[in-house]
């Protein structure tokens, strides 16, 4: 940019003003004020850098490795835990790849080979894993695109090439029999206090794993009754409120005195131990809790259960035993929003109803 001071024939000034800006063509404007001159020059430099800046980025969208935009979203803040974990395995199958070469055939090629290739537990990753894989990219993929003032393609990422039966939803309860021998195993093993506890907790409210072992003494109000789960807690990061049955009411009233009890103890902890503020803070994260309950499982010969299947059994229990109760209702005391949602979680066989149609 400059401002040349220029005089014609007859002594007259004027002013020249001449921008130059990468990308555009030179501007000349002529000016026989200098305040003129420099108020023009001004206005026309600021919105001319202003398109620059608004302008689409599609090359450097295109060249964008899928790996860096990976961390350009994990870098954001946006990215929970779940997320992150999915894109660690999409940055080491396809992190190389490029997001201008993500297209359809892409997706599902991607699609065909997870279904084929082992896990980190050794079996071949599930479709219901690859969808939250595939969901996991349109995230970073809108995240880029949107910052490069691109407009994102997610019509292409979809998980339609798995077909219309991919969900190979669970339907596996707990029966009356395997609770009864969990419970025995419970009561004898390390923290069998807690572990005890903790199952009738599940049992009663049908919360998730992560929102009970993350749950703070002071989510429990034992006067009103309910448990308050902060939003930070829960998957919809929503609060929920869980109304206390009698004998929900009376785990938690345990926990609490188990809790006051275990202050010397938990203050011997090394710090920070941002555990020793929690109810169950005995086990140090929801996964270990997860290994932890396999473990008694398995050494009960018990097939296929997990513990997230305590949650399924709640809520059937619910549907089936807690008459009072709308279907709205335990929706909210589940935290799902769709009927379909919760006629998922609600395995009810013919024969839990042969005595209702009594």
């Amino acid at each position: 940019m400059s401002i040349r001071k220029r005089t014609n024939k007859i002594g007259k000034p004027s002013f020249q003003v001449t921008i130059r800006i990468k990308g555009h063509e030179t501007m000349t404007e002529t000016f026989t004020a200098k305040e003129d001159a420099t108020k023009w020059e001004h206005a026309m430099t600021t919105a001319t850098k202003d398109s620059v800046y608004s302008m689409p980025d599609t090359k450097g969208y295109r060249s964008t490795s899928i790996k860096t935009a990976s961390e350009n979203y994990q870098a954001s803040g946006k990215c929970t835990k779940t997320v992150k974990a999915n894109l660690n395995v999409i940055e080491r199958e396809i992190g190389d790849s490029l997001l201008g070469g993500i297209t359809k055939i892409f997706v599902a090629d991607y699609i065909k080979a997870m279904l084929i290739t082992n896990s980190q537990y050794g079996r071949f990753y599930k479709p219901a894993s690859i969808v939250k894989q595939i969901q996991a990219l349109r995230n970073i993929v809108k995240f880029q695109a949107e910052s490069m003032r691109v407009e994102p393609p997610l019509s292409v990422i979809t998980s339609e090439a798995l077909g219309d039966d991919w969900d190979d939803e669970r339907k596996r309860i707990l029966t009356k029999s395997e609770e009864e021998l969990i419970r025995n195993k419970l009561r004898t093993c390390e923290y069998g206090k807690h572990w005890s506890l903790m199952l009738d907790i599940a049992l009663e409210t049908g919360a998730r794993q992560a929102e009970i072992i993350l749950a703070d003494r002071t989510e429990f109000d034992l006067n009103e009754k309910v448990w308050i789960i902060p939003a930070a807690h829960t998957k919809s990061k929503v609060e929920r409120q869980i109304p206390l049955s009698i004998k929900a009411l009376s785990c938690a009233n345990q926990l609490v005195a188990l809790f006051d009890e275990e202050t010397v103890r938990r203050a011997s902890l090394p710090e920070p131990q941002e555990s020793i503020y929690r109810i169950f803070w005995v086990f140090s994260t929801p996964s270990s809790v997860c290994t932890g309950f396999k473990k008694h499982i398995d050494s009960l010969k018990i097939i296929d259960l997990r513990f997230h299947d305590l949650r399924h059994t709640a809520i059937t229990r619910m549907v089936l035993t807690k008459r009072k109760l709308s279907i709205f209702e335990i929706m909210k005391i589940s935290g799902h929003t769709t009927i379909k949602m919760l006629n998922r979680y609600a395995n009810i066989r013919g024969g839990d109803l042969v005595k209702r149609m009594e």
